[in-house]
């Protein structure tokens, strides 16, 4: 962006080093994965799970058979006799032992995964966010000085504005400031040059004290 700081445009290019340059060799990771998808497709064509979808395609068929008899306006009390009590317990033990099978492979590549790559994934994130915050807080920032400059336009404008407020605005935890810094600001806010002798009449208007210390000049607070 633009309006980017140096120190957010260095975290970007430093990003862009890290991740363009970022290699990892997942030839092992490729061998396991394609064991485990092997062992998967064991587990979906074993017997229990034939059992499984066997016994669904029945209640499947029963449904339509009852639907049928529904709009027939027939009895459908014949059509459950292929779901008894013993089929159920049975199709219950099936679904356990599949159940226990897709646990042990769970258990067997629970590392089927890169921490080098989750690593770099963390770290790009994490840097992502932090410049993002960056931005937010440089764009509040921008938004901050630009209200500032309009306001002590306008009140410039308005010939309104006092030397008191330019003070408590620029220093307002100081009490003692180099006379000649505070003429440097005035030129640098509001492109208007005074002297030391100006700065000093206006800031002893306003209730300052001005002296001087070994030929330098210090505006001082009452």
């Amino acid at each position: 962006m633009k309006t980017d700081t140096p120190e957010i445009k260095k975290m970007i290019r430093k990003l862009n080093i890290k991740t363009q340059s970022f290699f990892c060799d997942h030839n092992k990771f490729d061998k396991k994965f394609n064991s485990f998808e092997a062992d998967l497709g064991k587990v979906f064509l074993c017997e229990e799970m034939n059992a499984i979808n066997s016994f669904y395609e029945t209640i499947t068929s029963v449904m339509r058979s009852i639907m049928n008899c529904d709009r027939e306006n027939k009895s459908a009390y014949g059509q459950f006799e292929f779901i008894n009590v013993n089929r159920i317990e049975h199709i219950n033990r099936k679904i356990l032992a599949v159940n226990n099978k897709l646990i042990e492979l769970e258990a067997t590549y629970k590392d089927l995964k890169c921490h080098k790559c989750e690593s770099m994934v963390r770290e790009y994130e994490i840097t992502l966010r932090t410049i993002n915050q960056m931005r937010e807080e440089h764009a509040e920032e921008l938004e901050m000085a630009e209200q500032l400059r309009a306001e002590e336009d306008n009140v410039i404008a308005e010939d309104t504005y006092n030397i008191n407020k330019f003070m408590m605005r620029h220093y307002p935890s100081m009490n003692r400031i180099p006379l000649r810094d505070i003429c440097d600001k005035y030129k640098e806010v509001f492109n208007i040059k005074k002297t030391l002798k100006e700065m000093s009449e206006e800031l002893t208007k306003y209730g300052w004290k001005v002296t001087n210390s070994k030929n330098i000049f210090y505006a001082n607070r009452n």
